[in-house]
């Protein structure tokens, strides 16, 4: 493989995710998460395997792929831990919050961009409309 192939997988495939990831956090919660940048170049400095002989590009993949997982699995879990308190100061007007984001917010396999803006946009029909 070549270098610009695996860094174009890696950034397709993983890093994507973790910068949305970090920069969601980052957005939701105060304080400083640039050393979660150094994370995830150790991840990428972990692959370095990538570019040795008879490498198994499947095993790359799959390892990519199995990072990306866990990664979105990890954001989706705080994530909803943050948006199921922020309307539990709200749930006597509106209902069960885990009910409400299983129904208005979907939480795939990967990390959606817009998922702060669909929250607040839920927030303001559901309180202050």
């Amino acid at each position: 493989m070549k270098k610009s192939e695996f860094i174009y997988q890696f950034s397709k495939i993983y890093f994507k995710e973790a910068v949305n990831e970090t920069i969601l956090i980052e957005n939701w919660e105060e304080g400083d998460f640039d050393s979660r940048y150094v994370e995830y170049a150790k991840v990428f400095l972990d692959l370095s395997k990538c570019f040795e002989e008879n490498v198994n590009y499947t095993e790359i993949f799959n390892q990519l792929s199995k990072n990306k997982i866990n990664l979105v699995n990890a954001f989706n879990e705080k994530i909803y831990g943050y948006f199921v308190e922020e309307l539990k100061k709200h749930t006597k007007k509106a209902g069960s919050p885990q009910e409400i984001i299983k129904k208005n917010i979907p939480m795939g396999d990967s990390i959606n961009p817009d998922i702060l803006k669909i929250f607040r946009d839920l927030e303001e029909r559901l309180y202050y409309n």
